[in-house]
């Protein structure tokens, strides 16, 4: 995949600033409601938030450090890699989601979850969009982020933003899932 910096930089703006709504329009539910399961092996809507603030932990510290250090050149294209890629769109929403195994470290199972779990997910997701600010003189093929899967694994800035983005809307739709239900 290849397209403009300022295409790739304004869609993840376009969907960040989107997850953010849908996370305040969180709020507005019951405690009941949001910690309802719709099946006994289901996610609630807290644990789903909780699971993309921990992918956040992780990608949105590494992402400011590599940004901060970086000395590159900005360049017009981003042009994903092929695991970058392969990474993002294993992310990608398509009209049938098929589930996937998560890791335990970001599994919150058997954790008490909150309302502050959706306070720190529109933290991060603030957060995010203050490191988009930066990245407009950033060259989004040099910069390497860590994966969470293989810390020595490491993808482009461009991919990996695609990456989180991707996870976000996916698990977004898993909320709305949720929330037809209860």
């Amino acid at each position: 995949m290849k397209k403009l910096n300022t295409e790739l930089l304004s869609e993840v703006r376009r969907l960040t600033n989107q997850h953010i709504l849908i996370a305040e329009n969180l709020k507005s539910l019951s405690d009941i409601q949001l910690n309802t399961r719709t099946a006994p092996e289901k996610w609630t809507i807290l644990k789903c938030v909780e699971h993309l603030n921990r992918y956040g932990n992780f990608y949105i510290p590494e992402i400011q450090r590599k940004v901060n250090l970086s000395t590159t050149l900005p360049n017009e294209f981003y042009k994903s890699t092929i695991l970058g890629n392969w990474f993002a769109n294993q992310m990608q929403v398509s009209p049938k989601i098929k589930t996937m195994k998560t890791a335990k470290s970001m599994d919150s199972f058997g954790k008490n979850l909150n309302r502050k779990t959706i306070d720190e997910f529109i933290s991060q997701q603030n957060k995010i969009l203050e490191i988009l600010a930066s990245t407009d003189c950033k060259n989004l093929n040099r910069i390497k982020i860590k994966t969470t899967i293989l810390p020595l694994v490491t993808i482009n800035l461009g991919d990996a933003l695609r990456f989180v983005t991707n996870h976000n809307q996916r698990h977004f739709i898993q909320i709305q899932n949720i929330c037809a239900k209860v």
